[in-house]
């Protein structure tokens, strides 16, 4: 082999093991990252976060508790509203804007929704799959 093809594959390998360390190494700092993501209702997560900042004391505990549950409540009715509402608007959207666009557009508009809705089902599978691995057998 001559000099010019032996650097070329030394550097072409250098940059390929790069790539993978580096990819490797971005996944790995997500992964870290990501343990901890709640994937707990945002009303839940409110609750706990509230008991961590009063630390009630024992007589205050279950008044507290009690107290931030009802609010729970109320805050996944609302949340739940919100979903609908902005799929609703979503909907309108497209609506109104299909006609406006081409063929090509619309198709890509379509396309887009047919994913985030597949994509939103996914997730929701997921975070079921966690929660029934977290409350055990």
């Amino acid at each position: 082999m001559d000099i010019k093809v032996k650097t070329a594959v030394i550097i072409i390998s250098t940059l390929l093991i790069g790539i993978i360390v580096g990819f490797m190494g971005s996944r790995l700092i997500m992964h870290g990252r990501m343990k901890f993501i709640d994937d707990k209702p945002l009303s839940a997560r409110f609750h706990k976060s509230l008991m961590r900042i009063i630390r009630p004391t024992e007589q205050q505990g279950d008044t507290v508790g009690v107290l931030l549950d009802s609010y729970t409540e109320r805050f996944d009715s609302i949340n739940q509203g919100h979903r609908l509402e902005m799929e609703s608007l979503i909907d309108s959207l497209y609506y109104e804007l299909l006609p406006l666009l081409n063929e090509k557009q619309q198709k890509r508009l379509t396309q887009r929704k047919k994913t985030m809705s597949r994509k939103q089902k996914e997730m929701q599978r997921k975070r079921g799959e966690r929660r029934k691995k977290r409350s055990g057998p």
